[in-house]
């Protein structure tokens, strides 16, 4: 297995010319990616701020109630009661 050479992203004569531009290139390259990322966490921070509001603006109410445990609790008083006129 050979090793390649460095190829340059803009081929050029002058090294020292070669160089520069390289480095211009990946410090842009840093720069878009640096504002990709604080763009991702600052739309990321706005949905949860919303949903802060959200929560905030309806008094602390809940999504889901889980009366599960009620429903069966009324229901077997139900039984029983019926179970208790039956005798």
């Amino acid at each position: 297995m050979s090793h390649r050479s460095y190829q340059p992203t803009l081929p050029c004569g002058n090294k020292l010319l070669q160089k520069r531009w390289d480095e211009a290139y990946y410090q842009e390259h840093k720069r878009r990616m640096e504002l990709e990322r604080t763009q991702i966490i600052d739309r990321d921070n706005m949905t949860l701020l919303h949903k802060m509001q959200h929560i905030m603006s309806t008094k602390g109410s809940v999504d889901h109630w889980n009366t599960y445990q009620h429903h069966r609790l009324r229901q077997d008083l139900l039984l029983l009661v019926h179970y208790r006129y039956r005798v």
